[in-house]
């Protein structure tokens, strides 16, 4: 779909989600973001004012952790949320009636998610009966299943502790878990304070964690302009970050609270992918959709999700259409 063939906004409606009067103020788009390297470019994009340029703002709207972006949702709370495709499959299964499209991709975890233990435990196959720290939400659960599905474990076979992200380091460092499932940039931090093994990351499962925008369906088909001035602005923040580093990275880094040698350090795990590089992956037999089947698949045989859960549609649309 061209630029000029999009539907015109929509602004009578003024959702609620939209903030101030339609005929006075640009569309307002709350964009929920957490500590993961991949969520900050929209956060960039209202900083340097790429998303005004395109005649919107955005609203970055913070969570402790990208679980609870999850649990947002969940609750419609949210009708756009930045996941990865493994809580994306957890969601369809979870609410169908609110599945959403999958319209862009934030990025491909290359090595970013880790399974860290103590150091007493060499391999994977050495978790057997021990307790593993996990999210809540199914992502935690997935990886280390992959993990152990590589090695002739299951599930069946370690004990999963549920918890919030951000109290896993500390039980790693009480003993209170053997291994916990982290993302970076925790999982470099918690390396890098206490003298724990890394046993596994997302480089051995290439392809199989993407990091996705999703938007509700009725919220697309009411704010289709609003949505592609959002991709244009968050496309503008990648191009700056690449050209531009002494300006973002700081931006970037000060928001992960770390320096910026350690937030180029934590992207190292990450692989980002240009609106052009889109338009095939978000292709409907495309990657994406190929990858959403797998990772479905896989949750049914693990027993994350039931039978026959639903998948999500992808559309190239609003790649195509920022462009």
């Amino acid at each position: 779909m061209s630029r000029r063939s999009l539907p015109g906004l929509l602004l009578a409606s003024c959702l609620v989600w939209f903030v101030g009067s339609c005929a006075s103020r640009r569309p307002s788009i709350d964009v929920p973001v957490s500590s993961w390297p991949g969520y900050e470019y929209f956060y960039l994009a209202h900083e340097l004012g790429f998303d005004r340029v395109e005649g919107i703002e955005i609203f970055p709207r913070q969570y402790p952790d990208p679980q609870s972006i999850v649990h947002a949702y969940l609750r419609a709370e949210l009708p756009i949320a930045q996941l990865t495709t493994i809580e994306l499959v957890e969601l369809c299964a979870r609410v169908p009636e609110r599945c959403p499209v999958v319209i862009l991709v934030l990025d491909e975890s290359v090595e970013a998610d880790q399974i860290i233990s103590v150091p007493s435990l060499l391999s994977i196959r050495d978790l057997k009966g021990k307790s593993i720290a996990v999210s809540r939400s199914n992502f935690g659960p997935f990886v280390l299943g992959r993990a152990l599905q590589l090695h002739g474990l299951s599930l069946s076979e370690i004990k999963m502790r549920k918890m919030e992200l951000g109290l896993m380091p500390k039980a790693l460092f009480t003993g209170s878990v053997d291994a916990a499932v982290l993302p970076s940039p925790s999982s470099r931090v918690t390396l890098r304070v206490a003298p724990l093994r890394p046993l596994f990351n997302s480089a051995v499962i290439p392809g199989e964690i993407l990091t996705v925008l999703v938007v509700e369906k009725n919220f697309l088909k009411l704010n289709q302009n609003s949505v592609v001035s959002l991709l244009r602005s968050w496309s503008a923040a990648h191009a700056e970050a690449r050209l531009s580093p002494q300006r973002a990275l700081p931006l970037l880094a000060e928001r992960e609270r770390m320096s910026v040698e350690e937030f180029r350090a934590a992207e190292q795990g990450l692989r980002y992918f240009s609106l052009s590089d889109q338009v095939e992956m978000l292709q409907p037999e495309g990657r994406v959709a190929r990858n959403i089947e797998a990772v479905r698949d896989l949750q049914e045989k693990l027993q994350l999700i039931p039978q026959g859960s639903i998948i999500p549609k992808v559309t190239s649309t609003y790649v195509e259409a920022a462009q």
